[in-house]
């Protein structure tokens, strides 16, 4: 499904399957929602200045992919309950000495 994220006006003789395929990965690595699983950008440069893979395990779905889709599903939902939701905000003002 990688190839289907190209643009369709590319010239599929203008780039290397391959190098598309790494590249998207990478990129979903790079939005991982846990920071742990996200590489780090001396990891990802180097990935892409070579043929080697980032040696991880695949992507999970993005955090905004996971929330969009959940959206969905409960406006799609014939239940009449309502959600709350509990977010809080606070400001720190921090001085110098």
């Amino acid at each position: 499904m990688h190839l289907e994220l190209v643009d369709k006006t590319l010239d599929p003789k203008e780039y290397e399957t391959e190098e598309v395929k790494k590249v998207i990965e990478i990129a979903l690595l790079c939005i991982q929602a846990s920071a742990a699983a996200r590489p780090t950008m001396s990891e990802v440069v180097a990935s892409l200045k070579s043929n080697k893979s980032l040696g991880q395990t695949r992507p999970s779905m993005p955090v905004f992919v996971e929330s969009n889709f959940r959206t969905r599903e409960a406006e799609t939902s014939t239940s009449t309950a309502s959600s709350k939701s509990n977010a809080t905000a606070s400001i720190s003002v921090l001085s110098a000495r």
